[in-house]
């Protein structure tokens, strides 16, 4: 259990629901059981005791691949070759484990040594996790007591980390700006110049949905992801302005975010379930296969994409009821899907496989690729609901340049701006297509739309930016706003960032949350 117990406690703090590792440990150790009692009974005449010791070098060496051989190979010949060594390196391990398992203080000294550490992990994650309860939550804005004059059915269609057109054609040369046009054409409102407020997915989203900016320096957030989590899941003043006036809320998250889920249950809620199979990953589940040898070989992840909400939506038409549908796309977010053709490559890239020039060429041809799965996906929408109010946003931007580990006072502002630079097109009501969004920080999303189907004028704030560390929100500090034409963002002074900065990749055994 120590590997297993390690993982708890390096992510107490990060994961929303620990029970699923408790359930993984378990199942893990019964499998190990089972699995030394029929080698025993194959081995009948061998001490028992040797056998056990090379049973718990496998087991440590298994859980371990992660720390000395790639997970995210950068070709197939590298991918085997790295597992045929974990295998030979393994192989040695458990054989030295065997040797020394015939001597008493060895075993003595491992199973007291592994029995405290062990215990050790569970008694620090438990207290940490005891920790997280109390502490100061989002701030979120009052719920608005609209009654709309309208009532066509919300479609917001967020997709992770995708570019604002005038900084996808800085860092990669790509241009989009077609993207857009298609989108006016069908009634949008387009902005060249929104930004969200976060660098990170699960503090943007909270603030958008709160209509306030959620986050703030001076408080004490504890378990950011669960507060997440509860905003995003439906406690937000969006979803009960809509619920009261007579909507269903359908959510279509992403499916392997573990604090991005389906809806809280509720009479006027549903969902569009993600797409996966048997062997489709989620967090944690995710974190804890990358951590192994099986994680080199790119199972699946569980997801939602163009596709499978459009399928979803279909369904909804069955009744009467208006319906706000939240849908999360993780695209063009890595791992990159699609071919150069636009056709779904087999076996998704991750970032960390490439380097620079190719994570950008890649991350450019899914955006591509996708926006004209988006255009589809309007038009089906419009074909048969031509009322519809339909929202495309990023919740931040990409990740070419920008960098997590790098502290504020050392970030170049120039990737400052190209995360917090955002796709934002809306298609308002007839009433209030004329109106402009330009510059609209997404924190003002749903106080135009909720607004205008109350027929009301909205009471929009104005945009403020914020730097945090990787999954640090206690690091939060806000950026001053900078004259001039360059961006929302400026360089601190020395002295003024964090000085506790945490090195972090876009996704890691170590860590669950996402990097996105």
């Amino acid at each position: 259990m120590q590997p297993l117990a390690n993982f708890l406690n390096s992510n107490v703090r990060r994961l929303v629901w620990p029970a699923p590792v408790v359930v993984d440990a378990v199942a893990w150790v019964v499998f190990l059981l089972v699995a030394f009692v029929v080698v025993r009974l194959l081995t009948r005449t061998s001490p028992a005791l040797p056998i056990a010791a090379g049973f718990v070098a496998f087991n440590l060496s298994f859980w371990n691949f992660w720390r000395w051989l790639p997970i995210y190979p950068s070709s197939e010949l590298r991918r085997w070759f790295a597992l045929l060594l974990w295998a030979v390196i393994t192989l040695v391990l458990v054989r030295l484990a065997m040797k020394l398992a015939t001597l008493q203080y060895t075993r003595v000294f491992l199973v007291i040594f592994l029995g405290m550490w062990t215990a050790v992990l569970l008694l620090s994650a438990s207290t940490g996790r005891s920790e997280l309860a109390g502490g100061d939550l989002p701030t979120v804005a009052e719920t608005p007591s609209y009654t709309f004059a309208e009532k066509p059915n919300v479609y917001w269609l967020m997709l992770d980390e995708h570019a604002r057109s005038d900084e996808l054609l800085a860092k990669t040369g790509s241009d989009n700006s077609w993207f857009g046009d298609d989108l006016r054409e069908r009634g949008f409102s387009v902005s060249e110049s929104s930004t969200s407020s976060y660098v990170q997915t699960h503090l943007s989203l909270t603030s958008t949905l709160a209509m306030d900016y959620a986050w703030t320096p001076g408080h004490d957030y504890r378990g950011e992801y669960g507060l997440a989590a509860t905003v995003v899941n439906g406690a937000n003043p969006v979803v009960a302005t809509f619920e009261a006036n007579g909507y269903r809320y359908v959510g279509a998250p992403d499916g392997s975010i573990e604090w991005a889920r389906c809806p809280d249950p509720g009479p006027d809620r549903s969902c569009i379930e993600p797409v996966g199979g048997l062997l489709s990953l989620r967090e944690p589940h995710s974190y804890l296969v990358w951590s192994t040898p099986v994680g080199s070989l790119d199972l699946p992840l569980t997801h939602n994409d163009p596709a499978s909400v459009q399928a979803g939506i279909d369904q909804l038409r069955t009744d009467d009821q208006p319906f706000f549908l939240f849908a999360h796309l993780l695209s063009p977010h890595f791992p990159y899907r699609y071919e150069t053709d636009c056709s779904r490559r087999a076996h998704p890239i991750n970032d960390l496989s490439v380097d620079h020039d190719q994570h950008a060429a890649l991350y450019a041809n899914d955006v591509q690729c996708l926006d004209r799965e988006i255009v589809a996906t309007v038009d089906h929408i419009l074909a048969d609901d031509p009322d519809a109010v339909i929202i495309v946003q990023s919740d931040h931007g990409s990740a070419i340049d920008f960098m997590f580990g790098t502290q504020l006072e050392d970030m170049d502002p120039a990737a400052l701006d190209e995360r917090f630079a955002v796709l934002n097109a809306i298609r308002l009501p007839e009433s209030c297509r004329g109106d402009s969004i330009e510059g609209e920080p997404l924190v003002n999303t749903f106080r135009l739309v909720l607004a205008c189907l109350g027929g009301e004028e909205p009471d929009l704030l104005e945009p403020r930016h914020f730097f945090t560390m990787f999954s640090r929100v206690q690091s939060i500090e806000e950026i001053p706003a900078e004259a001039g034409e360059d961006g929302p963002t400026s360089r601190p002074t020395a002295g003024e960032g964090q000085a506790d900065g945490e090195s972090a990749g876009s996704r890691g055994p170590t860590g669950t949350g996402g990097g996105s």
